[in-house]
């Protein structure tokens, strides 16, 4: 098994498809993590001061400016204020004439919050009402006193750690997309390169099944490791600016040592899972072209698991619930729903035990299979008798 392992392993690791692949990844993971860097040093355009036009003698540019932190041109007219918005001459105006109020803007298309804008005018002018009926300083404070309540979430807080559970599944989604296929195609190769006739008198099925997972399992976990290496050192060169955007994804609260267990656990046996599943299909392929076809039940059913999984993370129910436990489907839906929700434990090491009985019975089956396959070298195997005698056997 070694020998298969490490011929397999240093073949893929020395292709050029490889070495290029991982480098696009680090290199957009880490182009990633520096963004916010790179556009806090660009000032894509100056900010413009806001006109106001206003009747209140208690509402000025000065009082405009203290109230908001913008610069604030007090403008006679309204005409005289829109000119100045058309000719890009102001960001936007305020207006405040008898019973209107408005805000003026060149084009309301722009993203900005204009609630934090207005809202300053809104709480000024109630004041002033407050006043004129009669309340004092201490009244006002109390009307105006904002009683926000605070969150607090009894289970685990599943907005908090969406991000955490999508780059799990994502990575997870990634690694299978592509080395499962990796995987498929080493054992198609095999067949229409007449390596097989080496092949099957000078290895035992179980090395040369095991060898091949191992090696592309390897390869996986170097893959994920350079992901997280580029994200790592672009947070650390993106400085102040990539730890904000961390704060503001909750990314440095929501990890957790058993979500993080039971993630890692999950995410690595479910791996292993589909690399045999993939191998296990492509052994009784007869030549190299059949592979897409061998694989697509199985793509099938891993693109079902993993939509379920991602679209149960935003209202988890029974039908996460149920996935959780099938094995093809727990490696997503255990980790979607262990991260969002509070899972009980003895549920948890349910779906555990089947994914581990389910990984060893299909890497049986899967010997039994790429063994049949060996012995039908050169012949057409159909899938369902070829599977019903391998179990028989």
């Amino acid at each position: 098994m070694l020998t298969v392992f490490k011929f397999e392993f240093l073949t893929a690791v020395k292709k050029k498809s490889f070495i290029i692949s991982m480098a696009i990844m680090f290199a957009a993971t880490l182009l990633f993590s520096f963004i916010p860097k790179l556009l806090s040093g660009i000032n894509f355009s100056e900010p413009k001061p806001y006109g106001i036009v206003s009747d209140k003698d208690y509402i000025d540019e000065a009082i405009a400016s203290e109230i908001t932190g913008k610069d604030f041109i007090k403008y006679e007219s309204l005409d005289e204020m829109n000119k100045a918005i058309i000719n890009g001459e102001l960001d936007g105006g305020i207006e405040i004439v008898g019973e209107n109020r408005n805000l003026r803007l060149k084009s309301s298309s722009a993203t900005t919050n204009y609630d934090n804008l207005t809202r300053p005018f809104e709480e000024l002018e109630k004041r002033e009402a407050l006043k004129e009926l009669g309340l004092n300083e201490g009244d006002i404070e109390r009307v105006n006193r904002n009683n926000y309540y605070e969150i607090t979430s009894l289970e685990t807080d599943g907005a908090k750690n969406f991000w955490f559970a999508y780059v799990f599944l994502f990575v997870l989604y990634f690694l299978i997309v592509m080395f499962g296929n990796q995987v498929a195609m080493a054992i198609a190769r095999e067949k229409s390169d007449r390596t097989m006739e080496l092949l099957i008198t000078s290895a035992k099925p179980k090395d040369l099944i095991t060898g091949k997972v191992a090696a592309y399992g390897l390869l996986g976990i170097i893959s994920m490791l350079v992901l997280y290496l580029g994200v790592f050192l672009g947070t650390k060169i993106g400085g102040d600016a990539s730890t904000e955007m961390i704060a503001a994804l909750n990314l440095s609260e929501m990890v957790q040592i058993d979500q993080m267990i039971v993630s890692f656990s999950f995410f690595v046996v479910g791996y292993i899972l589909y690399l045999y599943v993939m191998a296990a299909s492509a052994s009784l392929v007869s030549k190299l072209e059949d592979i897409n076809y061998a694989i697509q039940p199985i793509m099938l059913i891993f693109v079902i698991s993993f939509f379920v999984s991602f679209s149960g993370m935003a209202s988890p129910g029974p039908v996460l619930t149920i996935a959780s436990f099938i094995p093809f489907s727990s490696p997503f839906a255990m980790i979607a729903r262990y991260i969002v929700t509070s899972v009980p434990t003895i549920e948890v090491l349910i779906s555990f035990a089947i994914l581990v009985v389910s990984t060893i019975a299909l890497r049986w089956i899967s010997i039994k299979l790429y063994k049949l396959g060996s012995y039908n070298y050169g012949n057409k195997v159909k899938f369902f008798k070829s599977l019903f005698t391998a179990i028989k056997d």
